[in-house]
């Protein structure tokens, strides 16, 4: 960090292989709200502010009023965001598919993402399938956490209600 700077780094959590993009001139006392702002303007797409979560040290910035310095990000951190996918329901149909899930990486920050994921799915079979067609290891003690809580492997995905777009962390 350089002394006496204001800029914060943002990277989309729905791309591999993306690099940051620095906010200049961007004190940490602006609003969660201004910096989705800033991220719309950013990316170039007409995507409304708030279709974007934000995401910093493995929390999301879920609070559109409050300060960035609230959730403790200092200048020169990263913040990671991932636009919102938000499809129309079938009309008064059950869904029993989710069709896009991202995760992220709580030990190097990777990210995937998967498509189609039925909600009667175990969320060990969902971490098998991560596995499988991302070329992950599939350890022992690798875990989900969804909004800071642990999901039970033995559980059904449909259990904890889950929406297309959720980010999940990978936590080892």
């Amino acid at each position: 960090m350089v002394p006496g700077s204001n800029f914060v780094m943002v990277e989309p959590l729905d791309f591999n292989n993306s690099e940051p993009q620095m906010l200049q001139n961007f004190p940490v006392s602006n609003k969660v709200e201004t910096l989705k702002g800033a991220i719309t303007s950013t990316i170039g797409d007409d995507v409304h502010w708030k279709s974007i979560c934000v995401v910093f040290e493995d929390k999301e910035l879920d609070s559109n009023s409050k300060p960035l310095s609230h959730y403790n990000v200092k200048s020169g951190d990263t913040i990671f965001y991932i636009r919102n996918v938000n499809h129309n329901p079938a009309a008064k149909k059950e869904k029993n598919t989710l069709g896009t899930v991202y995760f992220v990486s709580s030990n190097d920050k990777a990210s995937w993402t998967l498509n189609n994921v039925p909600t009667d799915m175990t969320v060990s079979k969902l971490r098998s399938r991560l596995a499988a067609e991302k070329g992950i290891p599939d350890s022992e003690g690798a875990h989900f956490l969804w909004g800071g809580k642990e999901l039970a492997t033995h559980d059904q995905l449909n259990k904890y209600e889950l929406g297309d777009g959720e980010l999940l962390e990978e936590e080892a």
